[in-house]
């Protein structure tokens, strides 16, 4: 048996059903009251697995029904990695991402962009310490 979903009506709207749904005399419109809140959602499951990509792509680390969700490594075919958080199957919350080339930024992640404080180093020595928005870095914050 399957659990309604908020909203869902436990009886299909047709004919036969709208006739048996008067009550005590009173016509019947031929809606069912909702019954949100009546039922409990299952909780997710939460484990912690492996995933191998198509592409050649692996995960291990936290699955919430299969999809990466909390901390875990996601090695990338051709050889980047990113280390850290994930929510809904992409990087978000605090991490560490190192780029094929060697780059690597550590810091706060929002879906799959460097969003937050963060720091990234690149290849020639220099370091952009500060705020990122969106994948770009805003300016520098002072130490």
């Amino acid at each position: 048996p399957t659990t309604p979903k908020s909203g869902d009506s436990l009886l299909d709207n047709n004919d036969e059903d709208k006739d048996n749904m008067a009550v005590d005399g009173e016509e019947s419109s031929g809606v069912v009251p909702s019954l949100f809140g009546l039922f409990s959602s299952p909780q997710p499951t939460r484990i912690k697995g492996k995933k191998v990509f198509a592409n050649g792509d692996v995960y291990e680390g936290e699955l919430v029904d299969g999809v990466m969700d909390g901390k875990g490594t996601y090695k990338y075919h051709e050889g980047a990695i990113y280390i850290g958080q994930l929510k809904k199957g992409m990087r978000d919350g605090y991490g560490e991402y190192q780029s094929v080339n060697g780059e690597r930024y550590i810091g706060y992640f929002r879906r799959n962009k460097r969003h937050g404080q963060g720091t990234k180093f690149h290849l020639d020595g220099r370091v952009d310490y500060g705020e990122w928005l969106n994948g770009h870095f805003m300016g520098s914050i002072k130490k």
